[in-house]
């Protein structure tokens, strides 16, 4: 089976190759969407086919255009991954072995911090209206805003200490953002782009997935390690904010309001 695995660049270069060089497979083929030209992303061109940006467009858009050009290349999964993780040897070679049939869009793998809580599935159920008005209104504001942040902290590291009670393989909703797998039953190419620069990915890729009828499973003997290493580390508590309305803004008025 033939695989491309897609990433976008945002200060991260080194963490990319060094990525790439880790992974030995030839049905693999890899993509980067650079924001920017600059030395090292010559040397980027050594290990991945190379599209230049001078635009920065967020993360999961890069993806879906670079998708829809090399779609008729039949790739049998697009991954886009994020530069700060560790792929299990066996990743790639249990991927090809697992049976799906059409009705599988995207497969979600277990996805373990350093704490060694496993980020996936990222929902197990689609959110109600109500709750993505909520959303909408603790996004809204600074204040309410600082304190959501603050209560899920708290949450994280108390999810630290629960053991993961997800089945072994199962349908959910949606999964984590730092590793997508779809299928080529997604038909990217058909995609609408995300109408938001960042955050919440997640419920786009779960909306469009769902309007298709396909659905995600999860599989937790695909196995990625994550060490969020953000690179959107530097960015104050109000541009994440700002980012975050602007995109739930768009998921409520495309895919909510009218469900």
């Amino acid at each position: 089976m033939k695989i491309a695995l897609f990433f976008v660049e945002y200060s991260n270069i080194e963490d990319i190759i060094d990525l790439i060089s880790q992974i030995e497979d030839n049905n693999i083929s890899f993509y980067v969407w650079c924001n920017g030209r600059s030395d090292k992303s010559k040397e980027l061109e050594r290990f991945a086919n190379v599209y230049y940006s001078q635009d920065n467009i967020g993360y999961i858009n890069p993806f879906i255009i670079l998708s829809k050009k090399i779609w008729n290349l039949n790739y049998d999964f697009h991954i886009l991954a994020n530069s700060d993780i560790k792929i299990d040897n066996l990743f790639f070679k249990t991927l090809t072995n697992i049976k799906f049939d059409k009705t599988i869009g995207a497969i979600a793998p277990a996805i373990y911090l350093p704490s060694g809580r496993n980020q996936n599935p990222n929902a197990l159920n689609r959110p109600s209206n109500a709750k993505i008005k909520l959303f909408l209104f603790m996004y809204r504001y600074k204040q309410v805003y600082s304190l959501l942040m603050f209560i899920r902290s708290i949450k994280n590291k108390y999810k630290n200490n629960i053991k993961d009670k997800t089945p072994p393989v199962t349908n959910i909703y949606s999964m984590h953002g730092c590793f997508m797998v779809f299928t080529r039953n997604s038909k990217l190419n058909s995609w609408d782009s995300f109408g938001a620069f960042l955050q919440d990915e997640e419920l786009y890729v779960a909306e469009e997935l769902r309007i298709r009828n396909l659905k995600t499973i999860y599989h937790e003997d695909l196995k990625i390690w994550h060490f969020e290493h953000r690179v959107t580390g530097r960015f104050k508590l109000e541009v994440y904010r700002k980012w975050h309305f602007k995109s739930m803004t768009f998921l409520w008025n495309k895919y909510f309001k009218t469900t």
